[in-house]
């Protein structure tokens, strides 16, 4: 009716405890959604260890890193990329593109985005036409790269 309403301060009182209970309720949601999303991400990980460890085929292997992966993200566009130390080619023994698994091949290592990551041993960022070097170096132990590139 247009009128203007005043709030007695007990009104007020009992919306600021219905909005703090709200508060609290989403807060709790996010919190559960978030643990679920951990173990589930926990869960991916053993039953990938698990797979990985009962094959000595490097396809196999590429194939189990690719599903785990999928599970999380899409991959349709999805590769492993293999470098020995000291060498300047670099082979691919698992390329899938737009679902579709490729013959492997060999390459000469160049300055590209895979390049760059087996060279460096860091993550690379590629977005808008511009690649940065994540901060987060590979560890030296690890001589393989899986990535997706999104360009």
């Amino acid at each position: 009716d247009g009128r203007e309403h005043r709030f007695a301060d007990d009104e007020l009182d009992l919306l600021q405890a219905i909005g703090h209970q709200a508060g609290l309720a989403i807060l709790r949601a996010r919190d559960a959604e978030a643990a679920r999303r951990r173990a589930d991400h926990l869960a991916l990980l053993n039953q990938t260890g698990r797979a990985l460890s009962a094959s000595l085929d490097v396809g196999e292997l590429c194939a189990i890193i690719h599903e785990a992966v999928g599970r999380v993200l899409v991959a349709d566009a999805f590769y492993v990329a293999l470098r020995e130390e000291g060498e300047d080619e670099v082979w691919f023994p698992y390329l899938v593109d737009r679902g579709q698994l490729c013959p492997s091949h060999r390459s000469p290592l160049d300055d590209g985005p895979t390049g760059r990551v087996l060279r460096e041993r860091r993550s690379v960022l590629r977005a808008r036409g511009r690649c940065w070097s994540l901060p987060s170096p590979i560890p030296a132990g690890r001589r393989s790269s899986c990535t997706r590139p999104r360009w």
